[in-house]
């Protein structure tokens, strides 16, 4: 189901580029560039009845408009929100981190899209 979701917001994000004449903001806690995703619809599930039944059924769903990141977080941004927010990630996941992104830089882990 996670797939079949990105894959629809990678098929919506091109055009909501064009649509919406790229409007971006940068979010003044990070600095992280954003751009603006139109509201809009998409039939969410499988279709083809091949894959989990908690994909079933297809159904309509629509969202409201929502900034997204222009650029996937990096392990230093995540670091900063957890040090920060004192958010509770699960230390046992953190600790793998060097094995996929060995700077600041790098994006924080596999996206899982591969």
């Amino acid at each position: 189901m996670k797939i079949l979701f990105f894959r629809s917001l990678f098929l919506l994000f091109p055009f909501s580029l064009f649509v919406t004449g790229q409007q971006q903001i940068t979010w003044p806690k990070d600095g992280a560039e954003m751009v603006l995703i139109p509201s809009g619809a998409f039939e969410m599930g499988d279709h083809l009845n091949d894959g989990d039944i908690r994909e079933r059924p297809v159904h309509r769903v629509e969202l409201d408009s929502f900034y997204m990141d222009k650029h996937q977080v990096t392990v230093g941004q995540f670091r900063q929100f957890i040090n920060q927010s004192g958010y509770d990630y699960p230390a046992h996941l953190w600790s793998k981190v060097a094995e996929y992104s060995p700077a600041d830089d790098y994006p924080d882990g596999p996206t899982g899209l591969g």
